[in-house]
């Protein structure tokens, strides 16, 4: 596949739409959720078993006319199962706010900090909180209905979605306490891995990839950084190395159909705030709502898994030149799931995006 051939899809510009806390620990009422607002998660055809085994493997809801739906104690960026695990808590101010006994109040606060790798959240207060920040991937958990715990994915150096793949790994598994960060180590020391997933107890680094979106228990993450549309591992690595070697005589451009990618979560490991990033190119015309060569945009709604269409807003456009264009991108008291950027690039170059 021509590296530079990227096709892009139609995006809408709507109005922010106000986020809404769920905060549902009854597993029954969780998933009392009307088909048409249902998010589902894997094929229509998925089997009961993967949704939910038993409390502790309960990944999502089940009807057996539509398949897995998100339930509304899901986050952005997390894995949930009902239990708890005690111990490898990290200090917060998540500790003593009592706005943390929303899930997407604690996911926030675990977030913001770099080695917060899960979290604990508590029905009733427990030693004066409801959010426990932990340093650690909870693998197993006691079988407790008034906590549940939340498992993170949501990296900006990695595009992770819930899944696993089909194709054969590179390496033998991994089982001594796989995480994110040792699965990408493996990975990393890996010429040939493109991919890697994690599990509950292994993980695997991959040359190449078919998604099976019905395995629940994993994550399937990319190596390098940004996801393209449509993907292409052919070019993914050398372009990603294009954008950010912090040389701006390394550009990419094409003659016909525009530049399309998604960065992961860069605004997350430290405290919330404005995502402000910086692309540099040649003959660019930046964007600020209308469609110029150059155009960023995050998500209007929360993303739980890696989309390309849907509803969005255009960044604010802070500075701009024809080598420089400035933005800042504010998703309203939650961590972007993604930052977009769509280039055409007919008679212009992309040389390097940089977040502050």
């Amino acid at each position: 596949m021509d590296c530079k051939r990227i096709i892009f899809t139609s995006l809408s510009i709507l109005l922010l739409l106000p986020m809404i806390c769920n905060c549902d620990f009854n597993l029954v009422t969780a998933c009392e959720i009307n088909e048409s607002e249902r998010i589902r998660i894997g094929d229509t055809d998925i089997h009961a078993d993967n949704c939910s085994n038993d409390f502790r493997k309960r990944y999502a809801c089940y009807d057996p006319s539509y398949g897995c739906f998100i339930s509304k104690q899901q986050v952005p960026g997390f894995t949930v199962k009902t239990g708890s695990l005690g111990g490898f808590d990290i200090s917060s101010t998540a500790s003593s706010d009592p706005l943390a006994k929303d899930p997407r109040i604690c996911a926030k606060y675990c977030l913001e900090l770099p080695n917060c790798m899960s979290f604990v959240l508590s029905k009733n207060i427990h030693s004066g909180r409801y959010c426990f920040l932990k340093n650690k991937l909870i693998t197993q958990s006691t079988t407790h209905t008034n906590y549940l715990s939340y498992n993170r994915y949501a990296f900006p150096d990695s595009t992770c979605t819930i899944g696993s793949c089909t194709t054969e790994p590179n390496t033998p598994s991994v089982s001594t306490n796989p995480s994110y960060n040792t699965c990408k180590a493996a990975c990393n020391t890996d010429s040939s891995c493109k991919y890697f997933t994690v599990g509950m107890d292994k993980c695997h680094s991959q040359s190449d990839c078919h998604r099976n979106p019905n395995v629940l228990n994993k994550l399937l993450c990319t190596k390098s950084v940004p996801a393209l549309h449509p993907p292409s591992s052919t070019c993914e690595k050398n372009i990603a190395n294009a954008l950010s070697d912090l040389n701006n005589s390394t550009c990419i451009e094409s003659k016909s159909l525009p530049f399309m990618s998604r960065y992961p979560f860069p605004g997350v490991n430290k405290p919330l705030s404005p995502i402000l990033l910086s692309v540099y190119g040649k003959n660019l015309s930046c964007s600020n709502g209308e469609f110029n060569n150059l155009l960023v945009y995050i998500p209007i709604e929360e993303q739980f898994e890696i989309k390309f269409e849907g509803k969005f807003k255009v960044c604010k456009l802070l500075f701009s030149n024809l080598e420089t264009c400035q933005y800042s991108c504010n998703c309203n008291g939650r961590h972007c799931e993604g930052v977009y950027i769509v280039a055409f690039l007919q008679n212009s170059q992309l040389c390097e995006i940089s977040f502050a």
